[in-house]
């Protein structure tokens, strides 16, 4: 599909595709990309397949928010095979930051958002058939805590449905934990609250402007030293 997305959106005159699940005849884009070439293609999995079919032609891989180690590794799958054509791509990471103004007051209300999902739950969680999901709950399986804030309890509460870890502590331990998957290569930091209107405004007020701060420190960092 991405690449006959792209062709949908740059091809200067109308085309035709025949192929496994799609048939186009006389398609053209009336409505351009303002971006150059066209917008960035997102797309990601966790399976040997979905790490075939989409590393060679997105432009961001997204990743969610596993143990650094594991992120890493999962990572350098993803770009061993994009290099074998010579394609060029970037990493997203999602997470669901809980902030508070103490160590103690983000805990308290993590466990206050796992006992609430876990009551609506009714005992029942469905057990996951895709790759990503199992990858959660193998972490959570082995650690409850990982790295210095990723909390997996969320994972196994709700059967890794998405995007369900979360960092947890004051808005410098998050940002912190956040510019580390920024080190790995994740340059698109994707987050959302379990509250999410005020979770918005929080991380607008403390959290985003710490990660920037940490973000534009590393990128000087690596100029300077580029450099020398």
């Amino acid at each position: 599909m991405p690449p006959l997305l792209q062709r949908t959106w740059t091809a200067p005159a109308p085309f035709e595709h025949q192929g496994e699940f799609y048939r186009v005849v006389g398609a053209y884009a009336d409505i351009r990309c303002q971006q150059v070439p066209h917008m960035p293609i997102y797309g990601g999995g966790g399976s040997p397949a979905a790490m075939r079919a989409l590393a060679p032609v997105v432009d961001v891989y997204m990743l969610w928010g596993e143990p650094l180690k594991a992120t890493a590794a999962f990572m350098e799958e993803v770009r061993a095979i994009a290099r074998q054509t010579n394609h060029p791509l970037t990493f997203s990471l999602s997470t669901r930051p809980i902030l508070g103004r103490t160590e103690g007051e983000a805990w308290d209300r993590a466990r206050r958002i796992l006992a609430t999902i876990t009551a609506r739950q009714q005992g029942t969680v469905p057990t996951p058939q895709n790759d990503g999901s199992r990858r959660l709950l193998e972490a959570a399986a082995d650690k409850e805590v990982h790295d210095s804030c990723l909390w997996m309890a969320l994972a196994l509460a709700t059967g890794a449905r998405g995007n369900s870890t979360a960092l947890v502590g004051t808005p410098e331990t998050v940002a912190e934990a956040l510019v580390a998957y920024y080190d790995l290569g994740a340059t698109s930091l994707l987050i959302r609250g379990y509250d999410p209107l005020a979770d918005a405004v929080e991380y607008g007020r403390e959290l985003i402007p710490r990660v920037r701060a940490l973000v534009a420190d590393r990128d000087a960092a690596r100029r300077d030293n580029a450099a020398l």
